[in-house]
């Protein structure tokens, strides 16, 4: 997967982008609403191999790319698409996650980048529908997936996270009336 936005490259992850991506995957701050506990660099390496498998795989059910800041190229982050998780019950085509470094926060990045995989989703995949979800204490990416277009659908218990989501959704047809045309 590779889009770019107004302040952001998002290209398909390498193995040399470990170090970085380690910055948040070892975070206890980015890992109390995601999915890992704050890992070791090594720990970040085999994350990113797998990524690479899954992006190698044949036929091709998921993407995964680091968000980089224009112009520097500095890897800040990391989404990813796929097919969705059965905890959504079947309400989307794909669904997607992703993370910044804390010290991304707050400036409107989360929300670019989603709008991009959006673009990415409904023109490239040709998809429908596309989920995410967020733990309910996560407010910040909640409005994130809100300000990208993206409606509440229910909260529910996500076992992954131990403890209750939000899942949110975006349909092309609406979102690309409504939202597709912001930056």
């Amino acid at each position: 997967m590779h889009y770019e936005t107004a302040r952001l490259i998002v290209r398909e992850v390498r193995e040399e982008d470990a170090t970085a991506l380690n910055e948040f995957r070892a975070s206890p701050h980015v890992a109390q609403y995601m999915d890992f506990a704050p890992e070791s660099l090594e720990d970040t390496r085999r994350w990113v191999g797998d990524l690479i498998r899954h992006n190698q795989a044949q036929p091709r059910f998921a993407h995964h790319s680091v968000l980089c800041l224009k112009p520097t190229h500095t890897v800040i982050g990391w989404i990813g698409v796929g097919h969705p998780d059965t905890a959504e019950g079947g309400i989307s085509d794909r669904d997607f996650g992703y993370a910044l470094g804390e010290r991304y926060w707050g400036r409107g990045l989360g929300t670019e980048a989603v709008r991009g995989l959006l673009r990415f989703c409904f023109d490239e995949l040709q998809v429908g529908r596309v989920s995410a979800q967020c733990a309910t204490a996560n407010q910040a990416s909640a409005r994130v997936l809100e300000k990208a277009g993206m409606e509440y659908v229910r909260t529910f218990t996500n076992s992954k996270a131990s403890g209750p989501a939000f899942l949110f959704l975006a349909r092309a047809e609406r979102w690309k009336r409504i939202d597709g045309g912001l930056p």
